[in-house]
């Protein structure tokens, strides 16, 4: 399977049927790694608490995870890969330090500035894996007072990915702080749709709607809970 993005991302055979991404990706108390696991393979994550995101394949165990989904995972957990293996996104706990912001080390990434009125942030390069598209972002609470040009605290700004070179279907798991992924009627965001609270180990369900291989977003942003949010942002190309 395809791994890149990073300059020094690479598969490394964990055992027999099992790669991992390496190095890992740490920040905020977290360690982060991808596992691409052949089919019909046995796996047991061990130690402490883990975020689990399911994006290619399925897996086969006592708890049920949907595609583009994930788990909060807080105690040693076995499972196996089904006939066609599977690519997951591990984030394993190591302790919340506050820190939502933080030091990246393992993979050479970094925090770049998206926009510093909303203290908003993304982690370049993205890391690329079998046609996803994937990076941290970081979004600071900030009060209304703060930002004449917005009407929400902590916000991404509303938009519905329209203008996208390559089309892609988007969803995020949250993993420090909280918030909200809303939909709205409009660009003006007057008449909310739709608000979905974000929480550690969550992802939400999928926002855009396919047909015929063309994706379609309706309006909709990420607003940051009181304490400032970090989540994962999952971009599928594969329509």
């Amino acid at each position: 399977m395809e791994i890149g993005g990073v300059p020094n991302i690479r598969w490394k055979k964990r055992k027999e049927g099992i790669m991992e991404s390496e190095p890992s990706l740490r920040t905020s108390g977290y360690n982060m790694s991808l596992l691409y696991i052949l089919p019909n393979t046995e796996y047991e994550l061990k130690g402490g608490e883990h975020i689990v995101c399911l994006l290619r394949g399925r897996i086969i165990s006592e708890k049920h995870l949907s595609l583009r989904k994930s788990l909060l995972i807080k105690e040693d957990f076995m499972f196996k890969s089904g006939e066609d293996g599977c690519l997951l996104f591990v984030c394993k706990d190591e302790g919340d330090n506050k820190k939502y912001k933080d030091g990246i080390s393992g993979m050479e990434i970094e925090w770049s500035e998206f926009n510093k009125d909303l203290s908003m942030y993304k982690t370049i390069p993205q890391i690329y894996v079998d046609r996803y598209r994937i990076n941290l972002w970081y979004l600071g609470y900030l009060d209304h007072k703060d930002i004449e040009s917005t009407k929400h605290k902590g916000h991404t700004k509303i938009h519905n990915h329209s203008n996208e070179p390559i089309p892609f279907v988007e969803f995020h798991t949250q993993l420090r702080g909280d918030g909200w992924m809303v939909k709205y009627e409009d660009e003006e965001g007057k008449k909310e749709l739709e608000r979905v609270k974000m929480v550690r180990g969550f992802t939400h369900d999928l926002f855009c709607s396919i047909k015929d291989k063309k994706v379609v977003y309706p309006w909709h942003e990420y607003i940051a809970g009181e304490n400032g949010s970090l989540f994962v942002v999952f971009e599928d190309t594969r329509i």
